[in-house]
């Protein structure tokens, strides 16, 4: 009997060894999971967000007739989306500096700059359609 009760402790301790190693390895098969999950998800955003790209760059001078003299330069970006979705909210920045027209005078505070002008006409306002 003393034999016995040796024995069934031998296998509860051999038992709750492999319930531990068990419960070890499904908490790492769940983690993995997780991250196949994340990288699943991320990809899929990828793939489906919009990829807004320029199309092309229009740039027009103004020229004041009376003296044929530029006066101002006319910018216009068209804008398409490359993506799959359609694009949410969009907004811009504009960064502009003035560029000095001929050659600079010795004395800079006389140099000729042209203002420049944004066409910022938005056909529908914060989306871009895919395509």
């Amino acid at each position: 009997m003393h034999a016995a009760s040796w024995a069934g402790v031998v296998f509860t301790v051999i038992g709750i060894f492999f319930i531990w190693r068990t419960l070890t390895a499904n908490t790492a098969a769940v983690e993995q999971a997780r991250e196949a999950n994340q990288i699943a998800r991320d990809a899929n955003e990828a793939q489906l967000r919009a990829y807004l790209l320029v199309k092309t760059i229009l740039a027009d001078f103004v020229f004041n007739p009376k003296t044929a003299e530029i006066t101002g330069v006319t910018i216009k970006l068209v804008i398409r989306n490359g993506g799959q979705t359609p694009a949410m909210n969009v907004g811009h920045a504009i960064r502009l500096s003035e560029t000095v027209l001929g050659d600079p005078p010795e004395d800079m505070s006389q140099a000729k700059s042209v203002p420049v002008t944004f066409d910022m006409q938005l056909h529908r306002a914060a989306d871009v359609a895919p395509g």
